[in-house]
């Protein structure tokens, strides 16, 4: 599957494969809190189409991971 990656404030986070179609706004914050406690940050992003995706933490390096991609966000 391809992963998609965004940095954040100097941090990479990848998309969590379980949002990758959008979800409602109540489903993504259930997703984030799950991920944060797992003591990884999480960040919800809404969609063009109003749906939500969410982004985790990404520790490992991306270089390695084929078919990824990478968006900036200042």
């Amino acid at each position: 599957m391809h992963k998609t990656f965004r940095e954040f404030n100097g941090k990479t986070y990848m998309l969590d494969e379980l949002s990758y179609f959008g979800l409602e706004k109540s489903d993504a914050e259930k997703r984030k809190a799950m991920i944060k406690k797992s003591g990884l940050g999480a960040r919800c992003i809404k969609k063009a189409n109003g749906k939500y995706v969410v982004y985790r933490e990404y520790t490992g390096d991306i270089n390695e991971e084929d078919g990824s991609s990478l968006f900036r966000v200042g």
